[in-house]
């Protein structure tokens, strides 16, 4: 499992949130005091294994996976600030923002203004949103260990079916060579089963960056009354 960002990273975040944040005036990105993008990287990473719950995920979730949420909720939290204006966007929060605020300030001291500034964008609850993915979280422990339980009982049955003749070990290899690939095989049906984002949401947030400043209004207006969604796969652009 990947723990730690490369230093590339810190050029698309970078970039994101220069592209993001400039109509609100923020102040640009930097990558800190030691001008180092390595150790903005493993700022940046620390960041988000310190926040994995704002981010659907826990300390055992791949780096790049948290990633790619973060950077999913920046963009709508910046958007959302963008469209509401800085000053209505503060009397929902606790920690109001500053227009000098810059990236690492809006990290600090937790993710959980990013949080709740894209579930107001997308139009979601944001603790609801935590108490689903909280339940989703615990039934997939749930599951795994049940699992455990029975991958640890199939272990002890084969290794007492396989015998103890001089075949016995060939015997036992050549079956959990078969198990091995029945779980290869199951590794990627789950993935198939997995989208890797929200088509709706890239349509809209693809539609929302490109629109001109007076167009805008009307492309929030379709993603909270679930025009987008409405739309399908086949959406191509509003």
């Amino acid at each position: 499992m990947n723990e730690t960002l490369e230093p590339w990273v810190i050029d698309e975040v970078a970039r994101i949130w220069n592209e993001h944040s400039k109509p609100l005036k923020f102040r640009a990105f930097s990558v800190g005091k030691s001008g180092s993008k390595p150790k903005a990287a493993k700022r940046l990473s620390a960041v988000l294994y310190e926040n994995v719950e704002w981010l659907g995920g826990s300390s055992k979730t791949d780096i790049e996976v948290l990633l790619d949420t973060f950077i999913t909720k920046l963009i709508a939290s910046l958007t959302y600030v963008e469209w509401e204006g800085l000053d209505k966007v503060n009397e929902h929060l606790e920690r109001p923002l500053s227009i000098a605020l810059g990236f690492w300030q809006f990290t600090r001291p937790d993710l959980k203004n990013i949080h709740w500034l894209a579930c107001f964008h997308w139009g979601l609850d944001p603790v609801a949103q935590l108490e689903a993915d909280k339940e989703r979280r615990l039934g997939k422990a749930e599951i795994l260990s049940e699992w455990r339980a029975d991958l640890n009982e199939h272990m002890r049955r084969m290794a007492y079916m396989s015998g103890s003749d001089d075949a016995s070990n060939a015997r036992l290899k050549a079956a959990l060579d078969e198990a091995r690939k029945a779980m290869a095989e199951a590794e990627d049906e789950i993935t198939r089963g997995t989208p890797s984002d929200d088509p709706a949401f890239r349509a809209y947030e693809a539609d929302y960056i490109e629109a001109a400043p007076e167009d805008k209004a009307l492309i929030l207006k379709r993603w909270r009354n679930g025009w987008y969604r409405s739309q399908g796969e086949s959406h191509m652009g509003s």
